[in-house]
């Protein structure tokens, strides 16, 4: 009704936000159908809540939203580089193609992955048919999407991103491969899924020359299962 009365859909209130915004924050992919058909700047950012520089794209990957990611995607006017301003560094950083990064440094792979619904392993699914989504970038951390996923448990994810070509051997800041993650949180099955796969080297240490077996057999934080590692083992 308003939009037919003459309403500017990309009018910002004092937050830099568009109703656009606000339908992907609020996880309404109806009220942003009808949006995206009125030309709407789907790229849009905000500072709300001190998220700096939000798009819907990042808010939509966060919530786990498949349909709105995909409705997102689907528009023609989605940016193949934009520049984000990190709030923990304050300099404007160039992202690589749908790179829309939220404040924490992460690519939307990194925030498909971390989402908490079982949307997550089509929202990978719908972002590396994506041209130009790179599956191997870090986030600030220095952590994959591979990484993440197997810190998670992801076993699914993992299986895809290997599917499509994700090398085995990226490091987290203490150096440890997915397998030495995998072995230490006693992720047996993502274990046995390394293990399976040519080119892990099981002898591999971390930046104090700890191996996966040891890893396994004496993990560092107690919260891990000692069952499970010790299966891993």
């Amino acid at each position: 009704m308003l939009l037919d009365h003459g309403a500017n859909p990309n009018l910002k209130d004092f937050d830099r936000a568009t109703p656009l915004w606000h339908a992907a924050k609020e996880g309404h992919t109806t009220t942003m159908a009808l949006l995206t058909k009125c030309g709407v700047n789907v790229n849009v950012a905000s500072t709300m809540d001190r998220i700096d520089l939000h798009t819907p794209l990042s808010l939509a990957l966060t919530n786990g939203l498949s349909e709105m990611v995909s409705l997102l995607l689907a528009q023609p006017t989605i940016q193949p580089r934009v520049r984000v301003k990190p709030s923990n560094t304050g300099k404007y950083t160039p992202c690589t193609p749908l790179g829309l990064a939220c404040d924490s440094g992460k690519t939307p792979l990194h925030l498909a992955v971390e989402a908490c619904n079982g949307a997550h392993v089509n929202l990978v699914t719908l972002l590396l048919s994506q041209v130009g989504v790179l599956p191997d970038l870090m986030d600030k951390d220095g952590d994959t999407p591979a990484l993440l996923a197997t810190s998670r448990g992801q076993i699914e994810i993992l299986r895809f991103l290997l599917a499509k070509g994700v090398g085995t051997e990226a490091k987290t800041k203490d150096g440890l491969i997915l397998l030495g993650v995998a072995a230490e949180q006693g992720y047996l099955p993502i274990v046995e899924l390394l293990l399976a796969t040519d080119d892990v080297d099981a002898q591999s240490r971390d930046a104090v020359g700890r191996t996966s077996l040891t890893l396994a057999a004496n993990p560092l934080r107690d919260r891990f299962d000692r069952q499970s590692n010790s299966e891993c083992v």
